[in-house]
C-alpha cells in the first residue's frame, strides 16, 4: 500500500495515511456493527460487511487518484469493522463458557494466517502484474466468502436468544442505559479494555515500527528484519491455540502471566540483540507473548457482557482494539523521538506488565469470571 500510494506522487506522510485508512474504518464501524447485531441476524450482517469490503477493493482497483484510493480504502475498512465484530459475536453465540476462549482464538488465528499468506500472495501477484491487481483478487475472494456464508453458515441469533448465556433483547432505553453504565464501570471490563488497547498499540508501535528501526540501527539488513517478522508469526499461531485451551481448561488468568513475561523478555532480548540468532529469538518470544494474551482477553470481554448487550460489548472491544492501532505508533513513536527507541520499548514492556498484573488481580477477585474446571 505505501508503494502504491507513492505512485500517485505523494510523500511518506500521505502514504502513511493510506495505510491507516482501513484501521480508521474498522474503528468507526466496530461499535455500530456490534449494536446492529442486537437487532439483525448474523448472516446478513456478515455478508454486508464482506460486500462493503469487496466494493471498496474493486473501486480501489479502478481508482485514478490518491484521493479516491484512500476513500475506497476507508470504505473497505468500514466493511471490515462490521465483519470482524460480527465474527466475534458469532463465535460467542456458538461457544459455551467452557469453550469460549478456544472459539474466540480462531478469530486472531485466521487473521494471522490471512495476513501472512495474504502478504505473500499479494506480493507475488503485484510483482507479476501491477500494484492494483491484488485489489481485484480481494474482490474475487470477497465474492467467494459471500457464497460460503450464505450456503454453509447457519444463523445463530435465535439460538443465542434462548440460551442462558445468549441474547435477551432489551425492552426499554432505561434498561440499556443502566446495563451499559454498569458495564463501563466494571473494574475487570475497564482493565481488560486497557489491556486490549495496549496489545494492539504494542503490535502497531513496538513490533511494526520500533523493532525494525532498532534492528536497522544495530546493522541488521532488510532481509534479516523480514526474518524477524516471520519468526513472530509461527510461534504466535501456535500460542493462540494453546492459550485458548489453557484459558478454558485452567482459567483466564493462566495464559496471561506467561504472556506478559514472554513479551517483556522478548523486548529485553531485542534491546540487547547483536546477532541474527538473538534477533530471531526476540521475535519468537514476542510472538509467543502476543499469541498467549489474545484469547483470554477477548473471553474476559465476552463474559462481562450484560444480557442484551452482547453485541454492543464486542463492538466496544473492536473499537478499543482499533483505537490501539491508531495510537500505538504515535505514542511510542513520540517517546522514541524524545528519549530514544530503547526507552520507548522499556515503556511498552512495563505498561504491558502493569496492565496484565491489574487484569490478573481483578480477575481473581471477580466472582463472575470463569476460573477453569
Amino acid at each position: 500500500m505505501p508503494i502504491l500510494a507513492t505512485h500517485f506522487g505523494v510523500g511518506i506522510t500521505m502514504a502513511g495515511i493510506a495505510v491507516i485508512m482501513v484501521p480508521v474504518g474498522r474503528l468507526t464501524m466496530s461499535l455500530p456493527g456490534g449494536i446492529l447485531s442486537q437487532y439483525f441476524d448474523r448472516k446478513p450482517l456478515l455478508i454486508t460487511g464482506i460486500v462493503i469490503i469487496g466494493t471498496g477493493a474493486i473501486c480501489a482497483f479502478f481508482s485514478n487518484s490518491f484521493f479516491w484510493l484512500i476513500t475506497f480504502r476507508l470504505i473497505s475498512g468500514l466493511g471490515m469493522g462490521i465483519f470482524t465484530v460480527i465474527a466475534t459475536v458469532y463465535l460467542r453465540d456458538i461457544s459455551s463458557e467452557n469453550t469460549r476462549a478456544r472459539y474466540q482464538s480462531l478469530n486472531p488465528l485466521s487473521i494471522l494466517v490471512g495476513s501472512s499468506f495474504g502478504a505473500l500472495v499479494g506480493g507475488l501477484v503485484a510483482s507479476a502484474t501491477n500494484l492494483t491487481i491484488p485489489f481485484l483478487v480481494q474482490s474475487i475472494t470477497s465474492g467467494l466468502t459471500i457464497f460460503m456464508i450464505y450456503f454453509f453458515l447457519p444463523e445463530t441469533l435465535d439460538s443465542a436468544r434462548t440460551r442462558d448465556t445468549g441474547i435477551s433483547m432489551p425492552s426499554n432505553y432505561g434498561t440499556i442505559r443502566e446495563k451499559l453504565g454498569g458495564l463501563l464501570l466494571n473494574p475487570v471490563f475497564l482493565a481488560t479494555a486497557c489491556l486490549s488497547l495496549w496489545i494492539v498499540s504494542h503490535r502497531q508501535g513496538a513490533r511494526y515500527v520500533l523493532s525494525p528501526l532498532l534492528a536497522a540501527e544495530k546493522g541488521f539488513n532488510i532481509s534479516q528484519v523480514g526474518m524477524f517478522f516471520f519468526a513472530t508469526h509461527i510461534p504466535q499461531m501456535i500460542a493462540v491455540l494453546i492459550s485458548g485451551f489453557l484459558s478454558d481448561r485452567y482459567g483466564r488468568n493462566v495464559p496471561l502471566i506467561p504472556a506478559g513475561l514472554a513479551i517483556f523478555g522478548g523486548i529485553l532480548i531485542l534491546i540487547e540483540a547483536e546477532s541474527l540468532a538473538t534477533l530471531l529469538l526476540s521475535g519468537i518470544f514476542l510472538g509467543i507473548g502476543e499469541g498467549l494474551v489474545g484469547p483470554p482477553t477477548v473471553a474476559y470481554f465476552a463474559e462481562r457482557a450484560p444480557r442484551g448487550l452482547e453485541g454492543a460489548t464486542m463492538g466496544i472491544y473492536g473499537t478499543v482494539s482499533g483505537g490501539g492501532a491508531l495510537i500505538g505508533a504515535i505514542a511510542l513513536g513520540s517517546i522514541a523521538d524524545g528519549e530514544g527507541i530503547v526507552a520507548s520499548l522499556w515503556v511498552d514492556g512495563l505498561i504491558f506488565i502493569a496492565l496484565i498484573s491489574i487484569v490478573v488481580i481483578l480477575g481473581k477477585l471477580a466472582p463472575k469470571t470463569f476460573s477453569g474446571k
